[in-house]
């Protein structure tokens, strides 16, 4: 018998859970620079807030679907949760 440390899905749902996380701040501190008219300089050159728009968009859609594999229900039964095992 395997311990959840073991399961190569727990893994992946943990993964998954964390890059979730990851680009909700991504999008969440783009939209700050977006409606606070935050400036980013790279280099000497300030960078366009259209590019922050494309940035956001990118994110969250990363960020639903990062949410959406690490809940599907083919892998977590249909809770979202690991399904029994049957010995």
């Amino acid at each position: 018998m395997q311990g959840k440390e073991g399961c190569s899905c727990c893994r992946k749902h943990l993964a998954g859970i964390i890059s979730a996380i990851l680009f909700l701040i991504i999008f969440v501190a783009q939209l700050l620079r977006i409606f606070m008219g935050w400036s980013l300089m790279i280099n000497g050159d300030e960078v366009p807030v259209w590019g922050s728009w494309i940035v956001a968009i990118i994110a969250i859609i990363m960020t639903i679907w990062n949410f959406k594999c690490c809940c599907c229900k083919r892998c977590h039964g249909s809770k979202g949760h690991m399904p029994p095992r049957t010995p």
